[in-house]
């Protein structure tokens, strides 16, 4: 696994609406110590250009990506095109709509995503899916969302964001996912699980809660992932300062 540390922006979608405000949450994520990073919430009206443009003006490289349903679906040309743009190769979604919340509905979306895959594949690239709690219901024969996803689609070309925080909020073990997943497990995505003196949980930065991180991280070094992104969908306190947090406590495990 490469161990630079990946900034997740989905975390900082709000300041990332702009040009501007994209190049300036980068500085921040740069002078923290994060040398790559996921495309996910950048606003829109950012092209391609302009995002290579400001990664390569702080040295970072763009890991994956979190594209919308709707491109794949409607402009999978272009996909391809602003993914080559940003010398990206892995593109990602990052997760289905209730529609595929029933065996025909996961039945539906893994045909129409497994087309998707191919041409991705076939024009240098690999799909990733990211998985949530939703993805371990199970259906009426007693096998999970997740599990109908791996026995049904090419392992070369349809890959996992493994997010280790909702399969541990579902219930299954981390290193157990990981285990089961195996190589398609070309990214994690790092955030903690907190239990709270309510008997509730919440997501936290990397380090603070329960999740056994040696393990983890033990499992992903000796694995096939690509790398390690950290995200935090809400935060207690500044979203920097969530993201210093997790950088230096991974730094303190050999990340850089």
């Amino acid at each position: 696994m490469d161990n630079r540390i990946c900034a997740q922006l989905y975390n900082i979608r709000d300041f990332c609406q702009t040009k501007e405000g994209l190049d300036g949450s980068l500085a921040k994520l740069q002078k923290i110590g994060y040398k790559t990073v996921q495309i996910s919430g950048v606003g829109a009206d950012i092209t391609a250009e302009e995002i290579k443009e400001i990664t390569d003006k702080y040295g970072m490289e763009i890991m994956l990506t979190h594209t919308p349903a709707a491109r794949y679906e409607n402009d999978i040309d272009g996909v391809i095109k602003d993914h080559h743009t940003m010398n990206c190769k892995i593109a990602g979604l990052g997760g289905t709509d209730q529609a595929t919340r029933s065996s025909e509905g996961i039945k539906r979306f893994v045909e129409k995503y497994s087309k998707i895959a191919d041409k991705l594949y076939e024009n240098g690239l690999v799909f990733a899916y990211h998985n949530h709690a939703f993805d371990f219901v199970k259906l009426s024969d007693g096998k999970t969302l997740i599990d109908y996803i791996i026995e049904n689609t090419d392992p070369e070309k349809f890959k996992i964001v493994a997010d280790l925080y909702w399969s541990a909020f579902a219930g299954v073990d981390p290193v157990k996912f990981l285990k089961k997943l195996g190589d398609r497990a070309i990214v994690c995505h790092y955030k903690d699980l907190k239990c709270k003196p309510d008997n509730t949980v919440t997501m936290c930065e990397v380090g603070q809660g329960n999740l056994d991180w040696d393990e983890i991280i033990e499992f992903n070094r000796k694995s096939k992932t690509v790398c390690a992104a950290v995200e935090l969908d809400v935060s207690e306190r500044d979203q920097f300062e969530s993201y210093e947090m997790s950088y230096n406590f991974l730094k303190t495990k050999g990340f850089i």
